[in-house]
């Protein structure tokens, strides 16, 4: 059985992925704030993964527990609206903690035991408004976090091809989420991308 790490595995995204993955070949190892219970398919941790510190510990004991790990998806993030005039540096300092700061923290020994394991996938969510200047104009903080993490993953690439390690980032639409369409309650729906 593989073994995969999932963060933020009680958001929206998080609780798809998990149920998605539970009932095929994996062990999952998941964090989430709140967090289901523990059963023969999962593990759940309960860490704060803008410590790195903390992550680094859960990495560790992961390892320690399932001996392996086969990959890993960083669902940890947020959003936030604000334009150019508009985005604070309360808003910036929010979204790289949570879309960056937190994926990075658990990439970092991630990569050290895929280095001595022959490889493994990381899997980020990005956001295609993101990646477009027109989109991006109406959420600047969290366009510049997700669009870090997409050049992260290009570097994470570059460094590990000889590795056995490879990054990928989704890019979906807007996520249909009850967040969102309260967010944004005048937006089509029809566009935005299932969580499935």
């Amino acid at each position: 059985m593989r073994n995969i790490i999932i963060t933020g595995a009680a958001g929206n995204l998080g609780k798809s992925a998990v149920a998605a993955f539970e009932n095929a070949d994996y062990h999952l190892s998941i964090t989430a704030r709140e967090a289901p219970e523990s059963n023969e398919r999962k593990t759940v941790y309960s860490t704060d993964l803008s410590d790195t510190g903390a992550s680094a510990q859960l990495v560790a004991n992961v390892v320690k527990n399932r001996k392996k790990i086969d990959g890993a998806i960083l669902l940890v993030g947020a959003y936030t609206p604000g334009g150019l005039l508009e985005a604070t540096m309360a808003d910036l300092d929010k979204m790289m903690t949570l879309n960056v700061k937190t994926a990075l923290n658990v990439v970092q020994p991630l990569l050290s035991h895929f280095r001595q394991t022959g490889g493994g996938k990381i899997v980020f969510v990005g956001a295609k408004t993101a990646m477009n200047p027109a989109t991006a104009l109406a959420n600047v903080a969290y366009a510049l976090s997700k669009q870090v993490i997409f050049h992260y993953a290009e570097m994470i690439n570059e460094s590990e091809k000889g590795y056995g390690t490879s990054a990928h980032v989704f890019l979906p639409t807007t996520l249909d989420t009850f967040l969102n369409r309260q967010l944004m309650p005048d937006a089509d729906f029809s566009t935005w991308t299932d969580t499935e």
